[in-house]
Protein backbone atom coordinates (compact mmCIF):
# COMPACT_ATOMS: atom_id res chain seq x y z
CA UNK A 1 0.00 0.00 0.00
CA UNK A 2 1.44 3.47 -1.16
CA UNK A 3 1.04 6.16 1.55
CA UNK A 4 1.39 9.81 0.25
CA UNK A 5 2.58 10.89 3.63
CA UNK A 6 5.51 8.06 4.52
CA UNK A 7 8.41 8.92 4.85
CA UNK A 8 11.35 8.47 2.19
CA UNK A 9 15.13 8.61 2.96
CA UNK A 10 17.95 9.22 0.26
CA UNK A 11 21.88 8.47 1.38
CA UNK A 12 24.47 10.00 -0.46
CA UNK A 13 28.33 10.97 0.06
CA UNK A 14 28.72 15.04 -0.13
CA UNK A 15 29.52 15.51 -2.95
CA UNK A 16 26.59 13.80 -4.72
CA UNK A 17 24.03 16.31 -2.30
CA UNK A 18 26.24 19.02 -3.86
CA UNK A 19 25.98 18.19 -6.98
CA UNK A 20 21.95 17.63 -6.36
CA UNK A 21 22.10 21.17 -5.07
CA UNK A 22 23.78 22.89 -7.70
CA UNK A 23 21.73 21.27 -10.49
CA UNK A 24 18.37 21.00 -8.49
CA UNK A 25 18.21 17.49 -10.77
CA UNK A 26 18.11 14.13 -9.05
CA UNK A 27 20.99 12.04 -10.02
CA UNK A 28 19.60 8.79 -12.15
CA UNK A 29 21.17 5.39 -12.85
CA UNK A 30 21.27 3.70 -15.69
CA UNK A 31 19.43 0.22 -14.98
CA UNK A 32 21.84 -1.84 -16.77
CA UNK A 33 24.72 -1.19 -14.82
CA UNK A 34 23.76 -2.13 -11.50
CA UNK A 35 26.64 -3.85 -9.20
CA UNK A 36 24.25 -6.55 -8.09
CA UNK A 37 23.02 -8.59 -11.05
CA UNK A 38 19.94 -9.99 -9.55
CA UNK A 39 18.34 -6.15 -9.57
CA UNK A 40 15.71 -6.03 -12.01
CA UNK A 41 16.22 -9.58 -12.95
CA UNK A 42 13.40 -10.97 -15.18
CA UNK A 43 11.88 -13.98 -13.22
CA UNK A 44 11.87 -17.57 -15.08
CA UNK A 45 8.26 -18.07 -15.02
CA UNK A 46 7.96 -14.71 -16.92
CA UNK A 47 11.14 -15.20 -18.91
CA UNK A 48 9.89 -18.81 -20.15
CA UNK A 49 6.13 -17.73 -20.90
CA UNK A 50 7.38 -14.41 -22.74
CA UNK A 51 9.59 -17.47 -24.77
CA UNK A 52 6.83 -19.41 -25.60
CA UNK A 53 4.44 -16.46 -26.89
CA UNK A 54 6.83 -14.66 -28.38
CA UNK A 55 8.48 -17.59 -29.96
CA UNK A 56 12.17 -16.56 -28.89
CA UNK A 57 14.53 -18.67 -27.11
CA UNK A 58 14.70 -17.86 -23.31
CA UNK A 59 18.59 -16.67 -24.05
CA UNK A 60 17.47 -14.22 -26.46
CA UNK A 61 14.28 -12.90 -24.51
CA UNK A 62 16.87 -12.42 -21.94
CA UNK A 63 19.05 -10.46 -24.51
CA UNK A 64 16.33 -8.26 -25.42
CA UNK A 65 15.19 -7.56 -21.73
CA UNK A 66 19.02 -6.77 -20.96
CA UNK A 67 19.38 -4.47 -24.48
CA UNK A 68 16.19 -2.57 -23.45
CA UNK A 69 17.62 -1.72 -19.55
CA UNK A 70 20.08 0.28 -20.66
CA UNK A 71 16.78 3.10 -21.50
CA UNK A 72 15.75 2.77 -18.04
CA UNK A 73 16.77 5.31 -15.42
CA UNK A 74 16.23 5.07 -11.34
CA UNK A 75 17.26 6.86 -8.42
CA UNK A 76 16.65 5.02 -5.47
CA UNK A 77 15.06 6.13 -2.00
CA UNK A 78 14.47 3.84 1.21
CA UNK A 79 11.17 3.71 2.77
CA UNK A 80 11.07 4.09 6.75
CA UNK A 81 9.38 6.12 9.41
CA UNK A 82 12.60 5.71 10.90
CA UNK A 83 16.66 6.12 9.46
CA UNK A 84 18.70 3.03 8.98
CA UNK A 85 22.17 2.30 10.15
CA UNK A 86 22.11 -0.70 6.82
CA UNK A 87 21.09 2.25 4.64
CA UNK A 88 24.04 4.44 5.77
CA UNK A 89 26.84 1.60 5.99
CA UNK A 90 25.47 0.51 2.03
CA UNK A 91 25.24 4.13 0.62
CA UNK A 92 27.57 6.69 2.75
CA UNK A 93 30.93 4.99 1.75
CA UNK A 94 33.11 7.66 4.17
CA UNK A 95 32.64 10.03 7.12
CA UNK A 96 31.07 12.92 4.79
CA UNK A 97 27.70 11.34 4.19
CA UNK A 98 23.84 12.79 4.99
CA UNK A 99 20.48 11.42 4.17
CA UNK A 100 17.75 13.31 2.71
CA UNK A 101 14.13 13.06 4.39
CA UNK A 102 11.15 13.54 2.78
CA UNK A 103 7.46 11.86 1.79
CA UNK A 104 6.74 10.09 -1.09
CA UNK A 105 3.94 12.85 -1.72
CA UNK A 106 6.86 15.82 -1.61
CA UNK A 107 9.09 13.43 -4.20
CA UNK A 108 6.23 13.15 -6.75
CA UNK A 109 5.48 16.59 -6.33
CA UNK A 110 8.85 16.91 -8.14
CA UNK A 111 8.28 15.04 -10.63
CA UNK A 112 7.11 15.46 -13.89
CA UNK A 113 4.83 13.22 -16.16
CA UNK A 114 7.97 11.10 -17.34
CA UNK A 115 9.16 9.82 -14.29
CA UNK A 116 7.34 6.87 -11.56
CA UNK A 117 7.71 6.25 -8.10
CA UNK A 118 7.62 2.37 -8.43
CA UNK A 119 7.68 0.14 -4.90
CA UNK A 120 10.59 -2.69 -5.07
CA UNK A 121 8.89 -6.10 -4.63
CA UNK A 122 11.71 -8.27 -3.77
CA UNK A 123 10.69 -11.76 -4.88
CA UNK A 124 11.99 -15.36 -5.48
CA UNK A 125 13.45 -15.62 -8.88
CA UNK A 126 13.07 -19.48 -9.54
CA UNK A 127 9.35 -19.11 -8.16
CA UNK A 128 7.54 -15.87 -8.62
CA UNK A 129 5.75 -14.97 -11.30
CA UNK A 130 5.68 -10.51 -11.15
CA UNK A 131 3.23 -10.06 -14.16
CA UNK A 132 0.79 -8.65 -11.74
CA UNK A 133 3.41 -7.03 -9.28
CA UNK A 134 5.26 -4.92 -12.68
CA UNK A 135 3.58 -3.64 -15.66
CA UNK A 136 0.28 -5.36 -15.45
CA UNK A 137 -0.71 -4.14 -18.94
CA UNK A 138 2.53 -5.36 -20.98
CA UNK A 139 1.70 -8.87 -19.29
CA UNK A 140 -1.91 -8.97 -19.45
CA UNK A 141 -1.36 -10.88 -23.34
CA UNK A 142 1.37 -13.15 -21.82
CA UNK A 143 -1.49 -15.17 -19.55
Amino acid sequence: MQLRNEKVWRYMDFAKYVSLLNSSELYLSRADNFDDNFEGLLPKRVLNRLSEVWRMTPAKVLEFYNYCKQWVYINCWYKSEHESDAMWKLYSSNSYALAIQSTREKLESCLNDNYKLLDVQYIDYEKEDVRQIVFPTLYSNVV
